[in-house]
């Protein structure tokens, strides 16, 4: 178990696009429905989709760029978590 400061239920419209931009803390994503593609500033890409956690710690610097497939709009669960 870890300790957690708080929770949002976010949701991202069909085909929107995130500018480049940091996380505002450190924070579990849980994907619950839809599908993303998120670029972090050292050029790697991973693609997330229902079922899939990733935890966002990029407070700092360029930050990571969202891409939202499809024609879906994506439904996550975002669990703020202390730094580490």
């Amino acid at each position: 178990m870890s300790r957690a400061d708080g929770w949002n239920l976010v949701r991202f419209a069909a085909d929107w696009v995130g500018g480049w931009h940091c996380t505002p803390s450190r924070q579990w994503m849980f994907f619950l429905a839809g599908q993303a593609t998120v670029r972090a500033s050292d050029g790697s890409q991973c693609e997330l989709k229902a079922g899939s956690i990733c935890l966002l710690e990029d407070t700092r610097g360029k930050g990571h760029l969202t891409t939202i497939l499809g024609n879906d709009e994506v439904l996550i669960v975002a669990v703020r978590v202390p730094d580490a």
